[in-house]
């Protein structure tokens, strides 16, 4: 299979919309401030078929995958299913030097620190925070453990105003040129 049998003619197509014709993958450069940043990105909507995966990767001459986990659990009936399929796919990839961000919500940030061992893992750990400029300049976030004393020894605690820089910042004009990829 050749990568130009997989593009489509849906150039201005995003995997970070909710449309229920959302593509499996979206071939581009990552967007957003990891360390993936500018890299030659698959975002990755469905685990199903890692040959296939692979081969548009080996073909697109991608070199890094982005795991859009969070997307996929706002459709999913199982979740923990879903965490596991996603996982075991990440795994699948680091386990061939491919770098891989999982992008997950923060309730499963904690059940991913044996994919933390590889260098090759990148975990975009999302907090949503809807509004978030309606809050004034003395809001903060503030992360911690589950108790006192846990196993994060303290907890770190930073003004929004240092999170929210222009040089952090992503606007969603920046996902349309994206590149839609079926696979079948």
């Amino acid at each position: 299979m050749k990568l130009s049998e997989f593009i489509t003619e849906k150039i201005n197509y995003s995997a970070t919309t909710h449309d229920k014709n959302q593509h499996d993958y979206v071939l581009g450069n990552e967007l957003e401030k990891t360390a993936a940043y500018g890299k030659k990105t698959i975002v990755v909507s469905n685990v199903s078929d890692l040959d296939k995966l692979d081969q548009l990767r080996t073909e697109s001459k991608a070199t890094a995958l982005y795991f859009y986990m969070t997307q996929a659990l706002n459709k999913s009936k199982n979740p923990e299913k879903t965490f596991k399929e996603y996982k075991k796919a990440v795994k699948h990839f680091l386990d061939k030097k491919v770098l891989c961000t999982l992008d997950i919500p923060v309730e499963f940030a904690d059940k991913i620190s044996d994919l933390s061992k590889s260098d090759y893992f990148i975990a975009n750990i999302v907090i949503k925070l809807p509004n978030i400029k309606s809050l004034n300049s003395k809001a903060a976030i503030k992360l911690q453990g589950d108790n006192f004393g846990d196993s994060n020894g303290g907890v770190w605690v930073t003004n929004l105003k240092n999170i929210m820089v222009k040089s952090n910042f992503t606007p969603w004009s920046k996902y349309n040129k994206d590149h839609g990829v079926d696979l079948e």
